[in-house]
């Protein structure tokens, strides 16, 4: 079996199949291959998507070899399964259970090509790392399959009524990720519905036709959206999208203004891959397009529809004023789309969609019966890596739609803000995907309701209520950053969608891509991956650096007060205009008699004079434009030491614990950050650190700073730290030189 050629698993022989090399005739052991592959390639390799199965409809019973009869498979799917969440199955993962059942060694098993189930089984194998990895299988619910990461929590009797699907993992696992996010990003096996007659469970297995596209289930799941979902899922209509032009996608193909208020229109979301877009207006009539935008025209018209968004040819790429009104009308052109269609298997605007004339064959679906049941593959999960899913602007697009329809070269996949649906599990009798949202019996949101019940699925929506605004802001400033651009200047552009829609929980706005109304705690970002400058955005934003950005919050970010003294100024129009302070009743609550801070120098040292003079702008001439920020805050002065690590306390490699002594002191620092700049030894150069916010944990001081370097007139953003003082020790904190400075951070 090699990339040029078919392996049709029907043909027999006996041979073997090979983990390493995947190809047919010999076992890992004598495979000629000299290196591993990588472990995670497999499932997406062209060798894979060749693969051909039997099809399971007809009523023959295929034969199994002697070591698949006795793994049972049936059996298994059947077992009771004692964990209730993602976070059991991980424990037991790590602490072992008679349902994972070992297959052997990658360098010792067998897998026949003229057993079915071999075949299936060696098509849901990871790519081995080594020959001592263990092959191990075992079952989990199948809604598990579209709740995302997190999973569900199987809490209720209906929940438990879900079929089960067989999975495969490798242990040990060369993947960082959680062993419920490894085991579900692969195929999957399940029982088809309507098969398990004996068993009343719901979301079974569902043969995917591959030769057409499905219009008959994407109607079904847009009936259920429309019945069941009211103004959750509704498009929004907004003043912005009369200033939008949309493609009529009959005879004779035009480019035109938003018609009426309420047109129902569909948006893509693609990637445009290097190829060249031509420039249109309105009126403009389109002959022959890339394909990607040929085929999704093709698609509009198959779902009834007549009016499609597409940014190359509904913005005019060479009118900048133009392009700079439109990207502010982004959150708008998506919120606002009957459907979103997204192009998750296609490269480029050439690719052309799948299962469309232009595209070649989808991947091959599992088939195979065992025990007189058909059994089917379930294709990977809408969290598979992607080509779309890599790149920066495609973000927005899917997260502010209300419904998406996602193309794969595997299969269909639909994801409103309520529910998630994929082509190879039948949704029709599911418990939770019949649900109304007005059905909800408890005190939270709908949508929060009907999440719990679903799991949170690949891209859901929801922003949450304000309490919980910050944490949404980091979680999607987390995911956009692990994500590509060509144009470095995009770096604010392809997120404004999701700021704009953010807006309605920040009133007061971002600046350089910050919350105003959070401002202390935005400041805190920290890097997960090492980074790199962004020329043109201040050090300060995250914006200014290619990394994966995590934002720190507060221990509670709605009640805990925060006795600092903090301001901070822009420039606008030459004149300096607030930002952000932190809450004066907050500050003067620090000098109370009942207050743990009564005693703390840093509070002492905000009643002092300043120690640095006023603000003179006409130093800083390009600072509206460079967005400086104008700071007046504590600075403490210390040298940090990194020389007693504690033990790691959490699974992310950029958590780092250390003893630190202020005197005799003992504190802690935490840093959340893969740059760590000043690790180095004990005795170099003073550090500067500003105070940015404060906040109590059993008996102790969270100290929030961000390390600043000078840099003539003004200072550099560094990294941000955690200083841990315990609370009846407060007074060591003169050590640390704490002075109230104005400084203007670049």
């Amino acid at each position: 079996m090699d990339a040029r050629g078919s392996v049709h698993v029907e043909a027999a022989g006996g041979s073997f199949l090979c983990l390493k090399c995947r190809n047919v005739g010999h076992i890992v052991n004598e495979c000629p291959l000299s290196t591993w592959p990588k472990e995670h390639e497999w499932l997406f390799s062209l060798t894979r998507r060749r693969m051909r199965f039997r099809d399971v409809s007809s009523s023959s019973q295929q034969e199994l070899c002697s070591r698949c009869q006795d793994l049972d498979v049936i059996g298994l799917l059947h077992e009771e399964i004692p964990w209730k969440s993602s976070f059991d199955l991980n424990q037991a993962a790590e602490k072992g259970s008679n349902l994972f059942r070992s297959l052997g060694t990658t360098g010792s098993i067998q897998f026949k090509h003229d057993c079915p189930l071999c075949c299936c089984l060696f098509a849901m194998t990871p790519n081995p790392s080594s020959p001592a990895q263990e092959v191990l299988v075992f079952s989990d619910w199948t809604m598990n399959r579209l709740s995302g990461d997190g999973g569900t929590d199987f809490d209720t009797k209906e929940k438990l009524q879900y079929a089960k699907c067989l999975l495969i993992a490798l242990r040990p696992c060369q993947a960082r990720a959680a062993f419920s996010i490894t085991a579900h990003s692969g195929d999957a096996l399940c029982i088809m519905e309507g098969d398990d007659a004996d068993y009343a469970t719901t979301l079974g297995g569902r043969l995917i036709e591959s030769s057409s596209l499905n219009t008959g289930l994407i109607e079904e799941w847009l009936s259920t959206c429309l019945r069941l979902h009211g103004r959750d899922c509704t498009p929004v209509y907004t003043e912005d999208l009369q200033g939008i032009r949309l493609i009529d996608v009959f005879e004779p193909r035009r480019v035109i203004n938003y018609p009426y208020i309420g047109c129902e229109y569909v948006a893509l979301s693609y990637v445009w891959g290097g190829v060249a877009q031509k420039s249109f207006r309105q009126g403009s009539t389109l002959s022959r397009l890339p394909q990607t935008i040929e085929d999704a025209m093709a698609c509009v018209r198959s779902l009834g529809k007549r009016y499609l968004w597409v940014d190359s040819v509904c913005i005019d790429q060479l009118d900048e004023k133009e392009k700079r009104d439109q990207i502010g009308r982004m959150s708008s052109i998506y919120r606002g789309a009957y459907i979103t269609l997204i192009a998750l298997s296609c490269c480029s605007a050439e690719t052309g969609l799948p299962r469309f004339a232009s595209r070649m064959p989808l991947c091959s679906q599992l088939r195979c019966r065992i025990g007189g049941k058909r059994l089917v593959g379930l294709m990977p999960t809408l969290s598979q890596p992607s080509f779309w899913g890599s790149r920066a602007w495609t973000l927005q697009e899917a997260l502010l739609s209300p419904r998406c329809l996602y193309l794969s070269d595997y299969q269909l996949y639909f994801e409103c803000n309520v529910m998630q649906c994929c082509e190879s599990l039948d949704q029709t009798k599911s418990w939770a995907h019949n649900l109304a949202c007005d059905s909800n019996p408890s005190q939270q949101g709908s949508v929060s309701w009907m999440i719990a019940q679903h799991g949170h699925g690949y891209l859901k929506n929801e922003i949450g209520p304000s309490s919980e605004r910050f944490v949404y802001w980091g979680n999607m400033v987390n995911v956009y950053s692990r994500r590509k651009m060509s144009k470095a200047e995009d770096a604010l552009n392809a997120f404004s969608g999701v700021l704009q829609c953010l807006e309605t929980k920040y009133e007061d706005g971002f600046f350089w891509g910050l919350p105003v109304a959070d401002f202390q705690w935005g400041l805190l970002w920290r890097f997960q991956s090492r980074p790199t400058r962004r020329e043109g955005f201040p050090t300060w934003s995250w914006a200014g650096w290619k990394a994966m950005i995590w934002a720190d919050y507060a221990l509670n970010i709605t009640t805990d007060k925060f006795p600092v003294q903090l301001q901070i100024w822009k420039v606008v129009e030459e004149q300096l205009v607030k930002v952000f302070r932190t809450s004066q009743a907050a500050a003067e609550g620090s000098t109370d008699v009942g207050s743990p801070f009564r005693s703390d120098p840093t509070s002492t040292a905000e009643t002092y004079d300043l120690q640095s003079p006023e603000f003179d702008l006409s130093q800083y001439p390009r600072a509206e434009h460079n967005g400086y920020l104008f700071v007046e805050a504590i600075v403490l002065h210390f040298i940090p030491d990194y020389s007693l690590p504690l033990p790691k306390i959490t699974r992310y490699p950029f958590f780092e614990y250390f003893n630190f002594y202020i005197g005799v002191t003992r504190c802690r620092i935490e840093i959340k950050s893969i740059d760590r700049e000043i690790n180095g030894p004990v005795g170099c150069t003073e550090q500067q650190f500003l105070l940015l916010a404060r906040g109590g944990l059993n008996n102790e001081i969270w100290h929030h700073l961000l390390l600043v370097h000078p840099r003539g007139n003004l200072v550099e953003r560094g990294t941000a730290i955690i200083l841990i003082v315990p609370q009846d020790r407060l007074e060591v904190l003169r050590h640390l030189k704490p002075q109230k400075r104005r400084v203007v951070l670049s």
